[in-house]
C-alpha cells in the first residue's frame, strides 16, 4: 500500500519491514485449498528430487529463471509464497485510531475500512513477540 490517508488524519505507511501495521488475510474458505495445494507441491518436489528431475520440476513450478541451486527448504518457502500471494488480502491498521483497511480483492486497490468500537491503536497486526501489553 505504501501510504494511505486515514479519515482520522493519520498517514498509514508500510515503509518499514517488518511492518507492525501491515498484515495478510487468508479467507477461511481458501485455507483448505491452500493447504492441499501446498501438500501436493511438496510431495511433487520430493518425488521429482528422488527421480532425478528436481531442476526441471523447479523451473516448471517457479519459472525458467528460478535459480535451481536454492535448497529444498527455500523452494518450499517460495512455493508457499506463490500460493499465498494468489489468495491473500492486504490489511493495514492505523497507528492512531486503529481503523483496519482491508483489500476487497487480491491484487486490487479498493479497500474496505473497519472502525473499532473502542478507538485506538491495538497493534493487532504487530508480531506477537514484539507487541507491548
Amino acid at each position: 500500500m505504501s501510504q494511505l490517508g486515514c479519515p482520522c488524519g493519520n498517514t498509514v505507511k508500510d515503509n518499514v519491514v517488518p511492518c507492525p501495521t501491515e498484515g495478510r488475510l487468508l479467507r477461511d474458505e481458501d485455507g483448505e485449498g491452500f493447504e492441499l495445494a501446498m501438500c501436493r507441491e511438496i510431495v511433487a518436489l520430493f518425488d521429482a528430487r528422488d527421480s532425478g528431475r528436481r531442476d526441471e520440476w523447479v523451473r516448471t513450478a517457479l519459472g525458467e529463471q528460478y535459480p535451481v541451486e536454492v535448497d529444498d527448504a527455500g523452494v518450499v518457502s517460495d512455493l508457499m509464497s506463490k500460493h499465498i500471494l494468489a489468495l491473500d488480502l492486504a490489511v493495514s491498521e492505523c497507528s492512531s485510531c486503529g481503523r483496519l483497511f482491508v483489500q476487497r480483492e487480491n491484487f486490487e486497490g479498493e479497500l474496505v475500512v473497519y472502525s473499532p468500537d473502542e478507538p485506538g491503536y491495538k497493534r493487532l497486526l504487530a508480531a506477537r513477540n514484539r507487541a507491548s501489553s
